[in-house]
């Protein structure tokens, strides 16, 4: 059984271009007391197609979430009124 126990928002810019550091993710990350993670990008009006800062934010939260001893369950994609999972769609190696 899965239950959303926290929601935590933020700006993808801030994360590629290290305005929030791995350490800063991390900490906040281990105070929510999460077990998982989830990952949720919106696109928008565009169509849920992973783009290069998916990638990278994919790759950033998967080497820190591993380093941490969390789950890294999926990133899910919204965007055009459809969903892309990463997952699912074998875009990542989780």
């Amino acid at each position: 059984k899965s239950e959303l126990l926290r929601n935590i928002s933020i700006p993808v810019k801030d994360i590629v271009k290290g305005v929030i550091s791995q350490k800063e993710l991390a900490t906040m990350i281990l105070k929510s007391g999460a077990f998982s993670v989830c990952i949720g990008l919106n696109h928008g009006s565009d169509y849920p197609i992973p783009n290069d800062y998916d990638y990278i934010i994919v790759h950033i939260f998967s080497e820190m979430l591993s380093a941490i001893g969390i789950v890294f369950n999926d990133c899910i994609i919204c965007g055009y009124e459809r969903t892309f999972s990463m997952r699912s769609k074998g875009a990542f190696a989780f």
